[in-house]
């Protein structure tokens, strides 16, 4: 629903799309990373023991305070479905943080 996201959504091997993400990463908003987790799921030959991901992950974990803060859980839910452990227990300071503000909802 963004132009990125458009643009990311075409490419369909796993290393394309990571690639793009890295390359453009600093172009992208809250949004453009929550598509590209999503994205993720559907991409070929995609594994979360790829160097690629690896640093795509750490991209993103670079960023997660600043863009995300009170919206953590959606990176951590993300993550869930992907079922990568590291980063969610990277996050999980980041969601302490932020649990006395959160809504039930967002709980």
């Amino acid at each position: 629903d963004t132009p990125l996201a458009l643009e990311m959504s075409e490419l369909r091997e796993a290393g394309d799309f990571l690639q793009f993400c890295l390359e453009r990463s600093d172009d992208f908003s809250k949004r453009d990373w929550l598509a590209s987790l999503s994205l993720l799921t559907t991409r070929r030959r995609f594994s979360t023991t790829l160097p690629l991901f690896q640093q795509y992950s750490r991209r993103l974990l670079q960023v997660a305070e600043s863009q995300f803060g009170d919206s953590v859980h959606l990176l951590l839910h993300r993550y869930g479905v992907l079922g990568h452990a590291p980063a969610m227990w990277q996050l999980l300071p980041l969601l302490l943080a932020q649990l006395p503000l959160m809504t039930p909802k967002q709980v």
